[in-house]
């Protein structure tokens, strides 16, 4: 009995990285809140964003990353640059949301997929018309029906094709009632 308690108790290393992982965490959480230089830096830093999609897949700090994936998704872009710059932020997104959609088929687990849903749909409520058109340009829409195709395939969708979701998005989140957006998809 003794040995599966220690057996099941962190172990020292493991502690400390927990404290270090949330110290980390915080400082981000705080500096992204101070402004948009901050959030324009991560944004243009394929590390850090890369860093923050790893974190999303893990079970511990999803909330914490989703939150600051979030934040970078909803910052208002006033150059090409950083316009491209959340471009690359919203394909990374779609490829860990992939990655997702593997984990759910291969595993069953929905928890992530529910989650990177959930980010697009908080995007979508900042800036419809803006996150749409990002959302658009990385071929987010396509995958999302996709995705309820294969969750749903006894639904029938009022969708012809795949090329009509993309070129009008609108017909398919009336017609599946994502509740992505309160209102309808303006593109």
């Amino acid at each position: 009995m003794a040995a599966a308690l220690a057996a099941a108790a962190p172990s020292a290393a493991d502690r400390t990285h927990r404290l270090a992982h949330r110290a980390l965490t915080g400082v981000l959480a705080v500096l992204l809140g101070q402004g948009p230089a901050p959030v324009k830096a991560v944004l243009h830093d394929p590390e850090a964003v890369d860093r923050l999609m790893a974190l999303l897949t893990d079970d511990r700090s999803r909330t914490f990353a989703m939150a600051q994936v979030v934040r970078l998704m909803k910052a208002h872009c006033a150059t090409e640059s950083e316009r491209g710059a959340k471009r690359v932020l919203c394909a990374r997104y779609l490829e860990t949301m992939l990655g997702a959609q593997d984990r759910w088929r291969q595993r069953g687990s929905v928890a992530l997929l529910v989650a990177m849903l959930g980010g697009v749909r908080d995007a979508l409520r900042s800036d419809n018309a803006a996150q749409q058109a990002l959302f658009k340009d990385v071929d987010c829409f396509v995958q999302i029906v996709s995705l309820l195709n294969e969750a749903y395939p006894h639904v029938e969708a009022s969708v012809p094709s795949p090329s009509c979701a993309y070129s009008d998005p609108a017909v398919v989140f009336h017609g599946l009632r994502l509740g992505l957006v309160d209102g309808p998809l303006i593109i």
